[in-house]
């Protein structure tokens, strides 16, 4: 069974993640957001797959089992919280390191229980 996958951010790093997604065998790559409807659109064909401009839509209506985070790091607090409370598990693309505590480990486990 693949895991449904989408991505957020249709920007530079997400291209990574995109080829990446497709070529698994383990994922179902189902769908690209950007708030650029222009760039979702491209993306989406480049892959054939949905688009959309709204997290919140992708998420309700693409059933997915894997969200991959690929925005700004000033957006990821918003984007990361809608997939928690959608139950969808996530992947944040980052840059630099990371503190060993992290907001959204804390924020999943607060959802989970």
């Amino acid at each position: 069974m693949a895991l449904r996958t989408a991505v957020v951010g249709g920007g530079t790093i997400s291209g990574r993640h995109l080829d990446g997604l497709s070529d698994c065998p383990y994922t179902d790559l189902v769908g690209i957001c950007d708030v650029d409807a222009d760039r979702a659109r491209s993306v989406a064909s480049e892959y054939g797959i949905a688009n959309y401009t709204d997290m919140q839509e992708l998420l309700d209506d693409a059933n997915l089992d894997w969200v991959h985070i690929c925005t700004p790091v000033a957006t990821h607090l918003d984007l990361a919280t809608m997939a928690i409370e959608a139950g969808v598990p996530l992947h944040r693309d980052l840059n630099g390191p990371q503190m060993e505590t992290d907001w959204t480990v804390t924020a999943g486990w607060q959802k989970a229980f």
